[in-house]
């Protein structure tokens, strides 16, 4: 519970994401459904929940395309395809590396 307070209040109660969002609510909750922290999770629940013209939505995760071409990569060396797909690792190199700027 240290941590989910320590997290909680450097992100003002946003979180790092909208999984640690509904855990870190959850955890508030159940310590205490009447307390502060709890409280001030209510009025951040919109930053990843809405209603939009076709239902309920749910923001995930922004700008996991980094994580996504590292797993990519990863799956392409341990299946022993990187002469197949050179070129795709090459472009794959080229992404990584701009994105770490």
């Amino acid at each position: 519970m240290q941590h989910v307070h320590y997290e909680d209040e450097n992100t003002r109660y946003i979180c790092i994401g909208p999984v640690n969002k509904v855990l870190n609510m959850l955890c508030c909750w159940i310590e205490d459904p009447n307390s502060e922290a709890f409280k001030l999770h209510i009025p951040r629940i919109f930053y990843y929940l809405w209603i939009a013209e076709d239902g309920m939505k749910m923001q995930g995760y922004n700008g996991s395309q980094l994580w996504d071409t590292c797993f990519a990569v990863q799956a392409i060396i341990s299946a022993n395809l990187g002469e197949e797909y050179g070129l795709t690792l090459r472009k794959a190199h080229q992404f990584i590396k701009n994105s770490q700027s």
